[in-house]
């Protein structure tokens, strides 16, 4: 994993632990370990706190994967499509040319989360009222994802499609659209304060007040 990690290996969240019975399940532990190529709709994935560990190709959709927690993490090239992450902790977590629609991440642990997305397709992900300041979504399709509300300061957007995508009593000051694509964004109902845009995409914003430019 990357060096110079803002989290430690023991920063752990105050969360909920799964009960039964009245009596609390304690999650197995899994440290610095590779899972390659492995189908969980077809192989039992095991609840835990899983830190330092990469999962390469694995298949995570329609998943159960609440409760649970991932500490410096990677996903490569991985399906986790409509998988439920309710109550799940994220902490400096890297997803990379991930297949990721449909994930409800407003219903995982905001405490510490820390994301960062590469060549990924989030459409129809919702992101709502969550703290995602420094969070870098590179040239991915975030086609009709919801941001209202979060805290998208300081944001990198490079390369991303954001068509569709909701923006709306969210805070985007220093947040760098210079290089997305297909954005309509209200200043108005925004906060945008230093935010950067190009030329070539400058109409995103205009859109709401109905101007013509013209070349």
């Amino acid at each position: 994993m990357a060096a110079g990690s803002r989290f430690g290996r023991h920063s752990y969240s105050c969360r909920s632990k799964p009960y039964f019975c009245g009596k609390e399940i304690p999650l197995e532990f899994f440290d610095d370990q590779d899972f390659k190529k492995i189908n969980f709709q077809s192989s039992t994935f095991k609840k835990g706190e899983y830190h330092n560990c990469t999962f390469s190709d694995c298949d995570f959709s329609d998943l159960h994967l609440s409760n649970c927690e991932f500490v410096e993490c990677e996903f490569l090239e991985c399906d986790l499509s409509n998988a439920n992450i309710a109550n799940t902790a994220f902490k400096d977590v890297r997803f990379e040319s991930c297949k990721m629609l449909g994930l409800n991440f407003g219903e995982a642990i905001s405490f510490l989360l820390q994301l960062k997305f590469t060549r990924c397709n989030l459409s129809h992900s919702s992101f709502y009222k969550l703290p995602l300041k420094n969070t870098s979504f590179l040239e991915c399709n975030l086609e009709s994802v919801d941001f209202e509300e979060s805290n998208l300061e300081f944001v990198n957007f490079s390369g991303s499609n954001l068509a569709n995508t909701q923006f709306d009593k969210s805070k985007l000051s220093k947040a760098d659209f210079t290089e997305a694509k297909n954005f309509s964004l209200n200043p108005e109902t925004n906060i945008l304060n230093g935010a950067r845009f190009s030329r070539n995409n400058i109409e995103g914003l205009l859109g709401h007040f109905k101007i013509v430019l013209v070349d």
